[in-house]
């Protein structure tokens, strides 16, 4: 009987090592973000939903999204939208792509989900009027090309 508790005991610790010490590729440290999305990166899916007053009244999922590459470089610098030349920066979840020939130009993206194969762009943002409230969320998913 002891012999089957410490066998037991045994096993049930070493599952729990296994488990615990399984390698998530998903980033939640910010600091990973930056070394993770140096790459390039393709569209896949872009959606768009609308809200009014908690209900969802619109989307608009699109998937035809072959000139949606980016490309982020080590030393900050981009190209974005038809290789146009621009730099970026990172700060937490925020990605800041400022377009290098407009420094008003900016966009800022939240870094939702980013490992070496996929990265997400979620962004939410909240509108009131006419008595209601409006929420547009949008979600972009790119993947790694190399």
């Amino acid at each position: 009987m002891k012999k089957s508790i410490t066998l037991l005991s045994i096993g049930l610790v070493s599952s729990a090592l296994f488990w615990s010490c399984s390698k998530n590729d998903d980033a939640s440290d910010p600091d990973d973000f930056k070394s993770l999305i140096v790459g390039t990166w393709k569209g896949e899916k872009f959606t768009s939903t609308t809200y009014t007053n908690g209900v969802k009244t619109n989307e608009d999922v699109d998937t035809d999204l072959d000139d949606y590459i980016i490309t982020f470089n080590a030393d900050g610098s981009a190209d974005y939208e038809d290789d146009e030349p621009a730099h970026y920066q990172i700060d937490g979840n925020k990605l800041t792509i400022y377009e290098s020939d407009d420094p008003d130009d900016t966009d800022v993206l939240t870094i939702f989900s980013i490992t070496k194969t996929q990265l997400i762009f979620k962004d939410e943002e909240e509108d009131f009027g006419d008595g209601k409230t409006y929420k547009y969320v949008e979600e972009d998913i790119l993947t790694r090309v190399k």
